[in-house]
């Protein structure tokens, strides 16, 4: 008996969970393919990957290098993907949805002199459509 079975999220439990994971795995490997992994320094990430509550929307993080990241949000519904950069020296990672889902948290991480500088890394709070 799995002692864990009764502790994962109820989207986990979902029968659109298998079609999730597929469509996430599709989405990294198209991702994969138009940028092309030949160039290891310019090596493609994707992580921090979460459901919305209602469990109608991937959020994950994505980029190409380790300052090059944006939050990503994948509708399942409406099979749309929307990607939100952060402002020039700066790097925005580890999103997650806000309990209600209408906002996102994530941190902002300033780039100063090429290298992040998690010392002044801020908590910050987005709509899910980007603004505010």
């Amino acid at each position: 008996m799995n002692k864990f079975k009764d502790k994962w999220p109820k989207v986990i439990s979902n029968d659109c969970s298998n079609i999730a994971l597929f469509i996430l795995v599709l989405i990294t490997f198209i991702f994969l393919s138009i940028e092309g992994c030949a160039k290891m320094k310019d090596h493609v990430y994707m992580g921090n990957i979460s459901f919305s509550p209602d469990g109608k929307r991937l959020l994950f993080d994505y980029g190409k290098g380790d300052d090059d990241r944006m939050i990503t949000i994948y509708d399942l519904e409406k099979e749309s993907l929307n990607a939100y950069k952060p402002p020039k020296n700066e790097v925005w990672a580890m999103a997650k949805y806000s309990k209600d889902g209408k906002n996102i948290v994530f941190l902002s991480i300033p780039v100063i002199d090429g290298k992040q500088n998690l010392r002044n890394a801020q908590i910050t709070i987005m709509d899910i459509d980007g603004t505010n």
